[in-house]
């Protein structure tokens, strides 16, 4: 385990959101749900902008997390911590340590293990309602 954070952020039309990251936080990613959303770039005043279902990797730069809600608002889940410096291997939609460890996740995925995927256009209550009744067997208590 390692110092993170992971946020459900729901912004109106043209609004701005900061959040102060701790020094230890040094890799994320934004998943943008619904809606639009610009984040400064590192090396120019120019403005990167994350679209409906797109995810943006994001670097260490600086202290404060500023993004601004394109014109229809935005809605994304922000995933910041502490980088764990462990060995990984990527394969899909599948990160791992190792290529062994993607294979098995792969087998349990293929058996329902993980829950049944579901359609990215569900409404919130839809998406409860299938989590519930096709929950994964890795859930934490």
């Amino acid at each position: 385990f390692s110092p993170m954070s992971i946020l459900h952020v729901q912004m109106k039309a043209n609004s701005s959101w900061r959040m102060k990251l701790p020094p230890s936080y040094d890799t994320g990613i934004i998943y943008m749900r619904t809606g639009s959303a610009f984040l400064p770039s590192e090396s120019s005043n120019d403005k990167y902008e994350i679209e409906s279902h797109y995810t943006a990797n994001l670097s260490p730069y600086g202290e404060n997390l500023d993004v601004e809600a394109g014109t229809d608002g935005a809605d994304f889940m922000l995933l910041v911590g502490q980088n764990l410096r462990e060995p990984f291997q990527a394969q899909g939609s599948m990160v791992m340590n190792t290529a062994e460890e993607i294979n098995v996740a792969y087998n349990d995925y293929s058996l329902g293990k993980m829950g049944i995927p579901w359609d990215h256009k569900n409404s919130d209550t839809e998406w409860r309602d299938h989590i519930k009744n096709s929950p994964s067997i890795y859930r934490q208590k």
